[in-house]
């Protein structure tokens, strides 16, 4: 986290205002992240800890460094867009977004392209939501994200 916002505060310093952050999705719900939850656990006498721990704290150390940010920049504008939020309804309800499962991979309504990279149709959706969130921060403040 401190190298991203080391990065950020160059970015300031070259006039930068407008900052559009992305969190991490649940790693833990790929097929990799699941096959090696349920290994790892069994190998390890149920000692293994998963992504979602890992991946929670990061996504809120995202938060307070954005929010931090912005109180020592009055003059920045930032959002966080909420991916794992986007990937948890995703992975929910896939038929809704035209994939056939959750666990596919490689196919052609498959949701993964490989056992931890969502496929290309699944970016698609990603991206189209994306556009809606940012949209809808220029309308209400882009600060309103957080």
């Amino acid at each position: 986290m401190t190298v991203l916002f080391e990065s950020v505060a160059d970015l300031y310093s070259h006039e930068a205002r407008h900052f559009i952050f992305m969190n991490v999705p649940p790693l833990n719900r790929t097929p990799e992240g699941r096959f090696k939850e349920s290994w790892f656990s069994a190998l390890t006498a149920g000692q293994y800890h998963d992504f979602e721990p890992q991946v929670t704290k990061w996504n809120s150390a995202l938060t307070h460094h954005v929010r931090a940010f912005r109180l020592r920049h009055a003059d920045v504008h930032a959002t966080i867009y909420d991916a794992n939020a986007f990937f948890h309804k995703v992975l929910d309800n896939p038929t809704e977004y035209g994939f056939d499962d959750d666990k596919c991979v490689s196919g052609e309504r498959c949701m993964w392209f490989d056992t931890f990279h969502p496929d290309s149709q699944f970016h698609l959706q990603l991206a189209r939501n994306f556009v809606r969130h940012f949209e809808l921060n220029r309308i209400s403040g882009i600060n309103e994200g957080i």
